[in-house]
């Protein structure tokens, strides 16, 4: 593990997501320089966990089910968005605390995620993510176990946007320049553009 790692926080990388604009592909299968963004975000980020956890359908994951880099966890909720995701994985995993990245997020780096790290030390913040210009990013950072009570009560409501979520857990918002690690895909316009920002991975 790197030794500068997250410790023993786990990344789920989060496969869910209809996109009905995209003719319900799975993007977490698109490529950049002929890696899918799934194997991209597993060679990228993964050094620095010590567990690795896709979290999304069944459907999507039974092509990693024998990845011995993995934990393989299909949603065990339906129906209620990101928060289907986050919920498994804490279910799964046992942890305290998880960092959170979309696969159609490629371009997430490890100074990203150290950057979150570092800056949530010196905060009681029950949710970590980015933000750049007047857009912040829901599904990439770090989410306390304290959330889970708050997501249970937000879905009995019929509350499933996260966005509810923020306004009732301490939240740590941390300001980037570049939003260029953080964009993902809704569209087939939007794949064009990140494969014109792809860089090589090291």
């Amino acid at each position: 593990m790197d030794t500068q790692g997250a410790g023993r926080i786990p990344l789920i990388i989060l496969t869910g997501g209809i996109s009905r604009r995209m003719n319900h592909v799975f993007k977490g299968a698109l490529e950049i320089d002929g890696l899918s963004f799934v194997e991209r975000l597993i060679k990228k980020l993964s050094p620095i966990f010590e567990e690795t956890v896709l979290a999304g359908s069944q459907k999507e994951l039974e092509q990693y089910e024998n990845d011995p880099r993995l934990t393989v966890a299909p949603d065990r909720y339906l129906g209620i968005g990101p928060f289907a995701g986050i919920l498994t994985a804490f279910e799964t995993t046992g942890a305290e605390e998880l960092f959170l990245c979309p696969c159609d997020s490629p371009f997430v780096t490890v100074e990203i995620v150290r950057e979150l790290l570092a800056v949530r030390w010196g905060f009681n913040a029950d949710i970590t993510i980015p933000i750049s210009g007047n857009r912040f990013y829901p599904l990439i950072g770090l989410y306390h176990r304290r959330v889970v009570p708050r997501i249970h009560e937000l879905v009995e409501g019929g509350r499933n946007a996260i966005r509810f979520l923020f306004r009732t857990c301490p939240t740590l918002m941390v300001h980037f320049k570049d939003p260029t690690p953080f964009l993902n895909i809704n569209t087939w316009e939007d794949y064009e553009r990140l494969l014109k920002n792809a860089k090589p991975l090291d």
